[in-house]
């Protein structure tokens, strides 16, 4: 086997994507990095699996090519893998929580601006309970949308900021200086439990995603048999790289994609 021509091949678990665009955003960073070959970054997965030189690159300058571009990435171990689930769990919780309260302001929010109209201080009311939504509760979506802002793009966050902003900011100018002026802080509210439930059920379908992944991996084979100056010598499936040759005795599994040189099954 020819050094020169070995690569390496390494899985980077990613936080902190909000829509597709991320995906794309960190894909093109990770390719720019001399020395990487192929870089694809999933966003269903969170992951990004990327194939480098190691002579040329490692696997801290690909973690900080993904925080340069303001998100967090980790190199997955199997220690990491099950951290990684704990780490689901809890955010889905957090989700939940968030939806519940947001809820909890933006439902009594609709109910006063649809069917209260008569009630003393509405619009002030109507304020107080759309604030903590606005500015709490939609927060990640001032973050996303400054994270695109830094890389001269925009991603779903943007619009969900700048439309609920504009709605806010011109209902606080309706109370304050154009008296009995229409006021839209219910929609502004509304929307963002919206899009705050489609984010819980999106981490949820992604939670079930990743514990399929989790038992096909788990049932996949662990080490591989390959030929190395003349001799089969056994090890893990990590370590196998392009040009071995892997041998696959009968009733083993096939450890790793490939083509077949010879033999018959």
């Amino acid at each position: 086997m020819n050094n020169k021509t070995e690569i390496k091949t390494s899985t980077l678990k990613i936080s902190g994507m909000h829509c597709a665009s991320c995906s794309t955003i960190l894909t093109k960073a990770l390719q720019k990095v001399e020395g990487v070959q192929s870089a694809v970054v999933n966003y269903s997965t969170e992951k990004s699996t990327v194939t480098y030189d190691p002579a040329k690159t490692n696997e801290p300058a690909l973690v900080q090519a993904v925080q340069k571009k303001g998100y967090n990435a980790e190199v997955l171990t199997d220690q990491s893998y099950a951290r990684e689930e704990q780490l689901r769990k809890k955010e889905i919780e957090k989700l939940k929580n968030k939806v519940l309260l947001s809820v909890v302001f933006s439902l009594p929010a609709l109910l006063i601006s649809m069917f209260l109209t008569s009630l003393p201080y509405r619009e002030y009311i109507l304020w107080a309970l759309s604030t903590p939504v606005q500015f709490y509760i939609g927060w990640p979506f001032y973050q996303g949308t400054w994270a695109a802002f830094k890389n001269k793009s925009a991603n779903m966050d943007s619009l969900i900021a700048i439309g609920t902003s504009a709605a806010y900011l011109y209902s606080v100018y309706a109370v304050l200086f154009n008296g009995g002026g229409h006021q839209y802080f219910e929609i502004s509210a509304i929307l963002i439990t919206l899009v705050l439930l489609g984010k819980y059920l999106e981490a949820v379908a992604k939670g079930r995603t990743s514990q399929a992944i989790a038992k096909l991996v788990k049932m996949g084979a662990k080490t591989a048999t390959v030929v190395r100056k003349g001799k089969e010598i056994r090890i893990p499936i990590e370590q196998v790289v392009v040009g071995d040759i892997v041998i696959v005795k009968p009733g083993e599994k096939i450890p790793v994609d490939g083509l077949v040189v010879e033999g018959y099954s």
